[in-house]
């Protein structure tokens, strides 16, 4: 299989770099912070399969959120337009995937905590987004 960097578009590599800082390595903190024993005991597949399914439902719902509040002008190119709102959400993702590791850095907390962190983050990111889309909508 050969394959040829100078064909990979700048964009592609930025949303393929931030899939791994926002989404496999999160989830495999999130793991090893919050559950060492299954850490240890998980295969790297599996492991990597869980980080995934932890971190990737924040990373979508973003997305979404940032596909939603878009405006409908801006539908160029729907590849880039798709890229584009994927490499916000996951830079959105990325405050209210780390602040509950580097709290349960500093502080011994639960999962159920940790949890409860990273939900009551993404609904403050829901208000802030309700709120900005309601003042743009009325300074129009």
């Amino acid at each position: 299989m050969n394959l040829d960097l100078h064909r990979i578009r700048s964009i592609t590599f930025v949303t393929v770099m931030l899939f791994c800082i926002t989404i496999i390595c999160p989830g495999i903190m999130f793991v090893f912070l919050f559950s060492k024993e299954l850490f240890l005991e998980t295969d790297t597949f599996k492991l990597i399969l869980l980080s995934v399914s932890i971190t990737m439902p924040i990373s979508l719902v973003n997305s979404f959120l940032i596909g939603l509040l878009q405006e409908p002008e801006r539908n160029d190119n729907l590849d880039d337009n798709l890229q584009l709102i994927i490499i916000l959400g996951n830079v959105i993702s990325l405050p209210i995937i780390y602040i509950p590791l580097m709290v349960k850095l500093f502080i011994d907390i639960s999962l159920q905590c940790g949890v409860s962190i990273l939900i009551a983050l993404e609904i403050i990111i829901f208000l802030l987004a309700y709120i900005l889309n309601r003042l743009s909508s009325k300074s129009k």
